[in-house]
């Protein structure tokens, strides 16, 4: 499946953005994905993850209703979609986007760090059957690669949940794709209620953090060499019509 879109400046810091000839992510997280033979190993159960201690949090029931604002806390914020309608704004609390238009619909919020990402989480409400989110870790800014049309840069992580699943991955700007590493269900909650989820990486591993206080370990050279200092949080579903997840709060350092 290709992406195809067009390409324009929506605001000095928010960008709706297009990959040309860039290939889709895994239609669906856990659909026919095994975990590669370093895939890592369990670490049994720990806290409920939470921004405490992160230098970057933003609680989105504190913002007021429209476009993310591009300086939250001090810090810049840039958005970009890669389909119509997919620019991800603050509603009700939570920062969302409108119902997929079409097919690999894709909204991005990205903040530059000082140094390269180590932590990245966020508080998640999923609906039955809807879409997904990913916390990535670029290697260069994101943003700046769509606007520039280079396509995606590589990412060393790429955390993707839906409401059943978890995916590990790098993103393989060479192959235009994501390459997986890991992926398991995961016990989730009712639909709707928030769960909350985290990647934390230490060189080139990278712990997830359940919203259940399950630990997961992946090891992986890339994991080191391809994350820089973009911090990302994705809203996706895979086909036109998927009602999005919603993030009510997010979290880096």
């Amino acid at each position: 499946m290709l992406i195809r879109v067009t390409l324009a400046l929506a605001a000095a810091s928010t960008v709706v953005a297009v990959i040309f000839g860039v290939q889709a992510t895994d239609r669906r997280i856990a659909a026919g994905v095994q975990p590669a033979t370093d895939g890592g190993q369990s670490r049994g159960l720990g806290p409920v993850p939470s921004d405490h201690g992160a230098p970057l949090t933003v609680d989105f029931a504190v913002l007021p209703d429209g476009p993310l604002p591009t300086e939250i806390g001090g810090r810049t914020f840039r958005a970009a979609a890669i389909t119509k309608g997919a620019m991800p704004v603050v509603e009700a609390g939570q920062l969302v986007h409108e119902r997929a238009t079409a097919d690999n619909s894709a909204g991005y919020v990205e903040s530059i760090l000082d140094a390269p990402v180590q932590r990245l989480g966020a508080t998640v409400r999923f609906v039955e059957g809807g879409g997904s989110v990913a916390l990535t870790m670029w290697q260069d800014s994101l943003v700046d690669s769509l606007v520039d049309r280079r396509g995606m840069p590589n990412a060393g992580v790429q955390f993707i949940i839906d409401s059943t699943h978890w995916q590990l991955a790098v993103w393989d700007a060479a192959a235009g794709h994501s390459v997986v590493l890991a992926t398991e269900p995961h016990s989730g909650a009712s639909v709707g209620t928030p769960l909350s989820f985290e990647v934390r990486r230490d060189g080139d591993t990278a712990t997830v953090a359940l919203s259940d206080g399950g630990r997961r370990m992946i090891t992986d050279p890339r994991i080191a060499a391809w994350s820089g200092t973009s911090a990302c949080w994705q809203l996706y579903e895979f086909e036109s019509g998927r009602e999005p997840a919603a993030l009510t709060a997010i979290w880096a350092a």
